[in-house]
């Protein structure tokens, strides 16, 4: 099952302590093996990127092959690209199965609004004016000036625009981060 598998997600490498620094976040990975037979196994998320996501699995399916990946709240059809067997697990690489991954079509814009997110015990943190570059049905992109955590839950306010999401990826680039939002509770209206 293993093969060879690269040090980086999105193009930017990654470090073992970037990996033992990430924080503990559970999902079940579900896939059916060749004989039909259902499997599944509790994994540990460990990074996250804007075409896949890397877990921490006791087993996987074979590579290129489809599974599902329930995370909280999220759903995801992955496809697993590359494992590698080490003490505490395999780690997987799980690419987005969809070319585009999304189940709607992204509408570009240029809105601004301000965010704050979840620090733990439902206090949200004092936040920052972020720019919110494209919209669709399931969820939005921001530029930001400063990183948000993966997985957290972020309160959007825009001019014409409400809503609540969790961070699917936070990838820096250059001095400002590029932040991909699932809709937790759709927006009361969308930028114009």
């Amino acid at each position: 099952m293993p093969s060879s598998f690269d040090n980086e997600i999105d193009g930017k490498e990654i470090t073992p302590g970037e990996i033992e620094e990430s924080r503990l976040q559970l999902g079940k990975l579900e896939w059916t093996e060749r004989n039909g037979e259902p499997c599944s196994c509790i994994v540990e998320v460990r990074l996250r990127g804007e075409r896949g996501i890397t877990v921490v699995a006791p087993r996987c399916p074979e590579l290129k092959k489809l599974a599902t990946l329930r995370d909280g709240q999220s759903v995801y059809r992955v496809i697993v690209e590359k494992t590698l067997d080490m003490s505490d697990g395999l780690v997987v690489n799980l690419s987005y199965a969809s070319a585009g991954r999304r189940r709607e079509d992204r509408v570009r814009t240029d809105g601004k609004a301000s965010v704050s997110w979840d620090t733990g015990g439902h206090a949200f943190r004092a936040g920052c004016e972020v720019d919110v570059t494209d919209v669709s049905s399931d969820g939005l992109q921001l530029i930001s000036p400063e990183p948000i955590p993966d997985a957290a839950v972020v309160r959007v306010f825009g001019e014409s625009l409400q809503c609540l999401g969790k961070v699917r990826y936070c990838l820096e680039t250059g001095p400002k981060y590029r932040i991909g939002l699932h809709f937790i509770r759709k927006p009361s209206d969308t930028f114009g």
